[in-house]
This record gives structure tokens, sequence and C-alpha cells, in this order.
């Protein structure tokens, strides 16, 4: 693997990697595909998402993303479907992993604070599906790795210091999100991240298809 400023860039099979030498980095600088939107989260909404995360602990909705990754999901919304139809097809082409993400949008209901959270984000996004909470524990990274099928959005629950990297017009872009607002983080480009901090990243997060939204319409996102 290749270095980065302390991110590895991982060669996918099949893809066209991010090249350190050829992309320039720039640190705390946002761009089309990585900005806030400037949408306010509530006090309330950030306690309604750690009252979530026990919740989900309690009843073990976690899966890892990735075996070698120290990077987990508590899901908000159910799994189950998703699961066995990944069974029925365990290698499925990209169309099939799409439909597999866009019905995956079945709240979780039981948790009162998870259903708190389902009304305001769908308050702003009409396409919110595959929503979690992302942990990515204390030094830990997640290398520059293949675009994402959605653009996704991310809500902080706590100040923190991970820096968000994604490659837009030949740059390495990279920036901090702040307790308080929403952010796109459009992962359909190649793009990676990095736990500086000495404490674990908690972040809500979840998709959008910027096709059918009615709701929030970002500026520049297709």
């Amino acid at each position: 693997m290749a270095q980065c400023n302390g991110l590895q860039i991982r060669k996918t099979v099949g893809s066209n990697p991010t090249r350190c030498s050829t992309h320039k980095y720039v640190m705390n600088e946002f761009c089309v595909g990585m900005r806030d939107l400037k949408i306010n989260v509530p006090n309330d909404i950030i306690t309604a998402y750690y009252e979530a995360l026990e919740f989900c602990k309690e009843h073990n909705y976690k899966k890892s993303l990735q075996e070698n990754w120290n990077y987990f999901s508590w899901y908000l919304q159910d799994v189950s479907e998703k699961h066995r139809r990944l069974l029925d097809n365990p290698t499925p082409g990209l169309e099939d992993r799409v439909e597999h993400l866009k019905i995956f949008n079945v709240w979780i209901t039981e948790c009162p604070a998870i259903v708190k959270i389902r009304d305001f984000l769908t308050s702003h996004f009409s396409s919110c599906f595959h929503a979690r909470i992302a942990n990515l524990p204390a030094g830990s990274y997640v290398d520059i790795h293949d675009p994402h099928a959605w653009p996704r959005i991310f809500v902080p629950m706590h100040d923190n210091e991970c820096d968000f990297c994604i490659v837009e017009d030949g740059k390495l872009h990279t920036a901090r999100f702040e307790v308080g607002s929403m952010y796109l983080f459009d992962v359909r480009k190649f793009h990676g991240t990095f736990n500086k901090g000495k404490t674990d990243r908690y972040m809500g997060a979840f998709y959008i298809d910027p096709r059918v939204e009615t709701i929030t319409k970002i500026e520049g996102l297709n």
C-alpha cells in the first residue's frame, strides 16, 4: 500500500485508485463533495443519538463493515431483509448491492429515541436510508477506497479530531466536522477517514438519493 500523509491508499482490483504522486493534499478545505449543509441539529437530537446508541448496544444491532478495519456501525434501521438477500446471493453485482441498500430503510420503532431521530432526519431528507451510528476508535483509520453508490450525510455527535478526506479536482481535501450541523460527504468519490484523536468518534450517518430527493436539494449534487 502507498502512503499519503498518514493515510494508506488501497489498490483495489478493477479500479483506478488514487495515487499520492498525482493528488495535492489540502488541509481544512471543504469542496463540492464535502461541505457543511448549514442544517441545525438541536441538542435534543444529539441526546437522542446517544440514547439510540445505548439501545442498539443493548440489542446488539451492530455489524463490522470490514473485518480488517476497527470500524463499526449500530443500525437504526432493520438489517434482516438485507442480510437474508445477501445470504441468498453472496456475490451480488453493483446493481444488486444498490437495491440492498435501498430496502435497508425500515426504522427500528421500538426505541423512542430512534423514532425521534427518524422524524428529524425525514423532515430534512425524503430519501434517507441506511441510517446508522458509525464508530471509528481513537487512532484508527479507513483507507482511501473506492466510491459507493450514493452520497452520505453525517451528523456529528460530538466535536472530535477525525479528518475526513475526499478526492476532488485532483486534490485530496481534508476537513473536520463539528457537532450541531449536518455534513455532505459524497462517497461516490474516492474517500477515507482518520481519527487522530484520543477518543472514539461517533457520528450519525445515512445515504440519500439526490435523483429523487424532494426536500433538501443540494446545489451541485446530481
